[in-house]
């Protein structure tokens, strides 16, 4: 007996299992089903962001075989001048496990931060950033199931944090 045709199909079959996701439960990344629900879907809005009036709008929506929950925040606000100045940023996060999210933000500012959240209490609080580029928080409160408060804050060289964006979207 050839110990080639032996060997190589064992190995073969070893390689597709640790290859291939779909092959061994372990390696496939548990889903985004404990993101809650009541933040997925359009909002929109109005509020302060950068001491402008702002109006926001954001999309939650499971991605990916709903390994993932993508946001897409973009926000219109009106400057000094009169002129509209527009911020729109992308996030994608992804269930740890227990109400904890971990995940990325890349925005029209050309920022791309890591994400860390926990969902208590009503909130989704999300920390972004790090300590040697920049650290936000910010907070989605379900005030009601038609309703969400966005907090923002930043932390300044001091150790204390500055609120810079309030406003509150109902939903569409």
């Amino acid at each position: 007996m050839n110990p080639t045709r032996t060997f190589l199909p064992a190995i073969a079959s070893h390689l597709s299992v640790a290859f291939n996701p779909m092959a061994n439960n372990a390696t496939v990344a548990p889903q985004a089903d404990d993101f809650p629900n009541g933040l997925l879907g359009q909002w929109s809005g109005e509020g302060r962001s950068m001491g402008m009036d702002s109006k926001p709008r954001m999309t939650w929506e499971r991605i990916l075989a709903d390994k993932f929950v993508h946001l897409h925040f973009r926000n219109e606000m009106k400057n000094a001048q009169g002129r509209i100045e527009v911020f729109e940023g992308h996030a994608y996060y992804k269930s740890a496990g227990g109400g904890r999210f971990t995940g990325n933000w890349f925005d029209s500012g050309g920022a791309a931060h890591p994400i860390n959240a926990v969902f208590e209490n009503s909130s989704l609080d999300s920390t972004w950033g790090t300590e040697q580029t920049q650290l936000g928080r910010t907070r989605y409160r379900l005030a009601d199931s038609n309703s969400v408060e966005i907090i923002d804050t930043v932390k300044l060289k001091d150790g204390t944090w500055r609120e810079f964006s309030r406003t509150l979207l109902r939903r569409q």
